[in-house]
């Protein structure tokens, strides 16, 4: 569960930064940005591949990154619209596609998020990941040192 969880928030995080981008007119203003957003993606999909395979330091990166600092992220532009101005309907008269499905992506975001950091705390994921970390080595699929 956790896995999927955590592949459906970077999923809806690629889309979300797609539809910020679009229409993608102005893409060389924002190269630096992007370029920096898909290497914390491509990180985030190494931590995700790491810990399905058990490796607690990713479960523990997972939860830091994603169920603590990206969580914040996510949430402090909504928050700060409740604060000032939470006008729902006025919300709603605004919308058009590209906000609908900025609006849909991150609410799909943040509760994978959610559901992520529910599944990589219990008990059994994480004595699924202390197992994985006791394997003896000749059991792991890592090359052996010949002695």
């Amino acid at each position: 569960m956790a896995v999927g969880a955590l592949l459906t928030a970077l999923a809806t995080g690629i889309v979300e930064m797609i539809a910020q981008l679009w229409p993608l007119d102005h893409l060389g203003d924002s190269l630096e940005a992007i370029a920096i957003r898909l290497l914390i993606y491509a990180a985030v999909l190494v931590a995700i591949a790491s810990f399905a395979r058990g490796r607690n330091w990713a479960r523990l990166v997972l939860l830091l990154g994603l169920g603590v600092v990206g969580m914040l992220s996510l949430l402090i532009d909504p928050v700060i619209w409740m604060l000032t101005d939470p006008d729902l309907g006025a919300l709603l008269a605004a919308m058009d596609a590209q906000l609908a499905v900025i609006t849909g992506s991150r609410a799909a975001h943040i509760t994978a998020v959610a559901v992520a950091v529910v599944a990589m705390t219990l008990p059994g994921t994480r004595r699924y990941c202390s197992k994985a970390a006791n394997v003896p080595k000749r059991f792991s699929s890592a090359p052996q040192d010949k002695q």
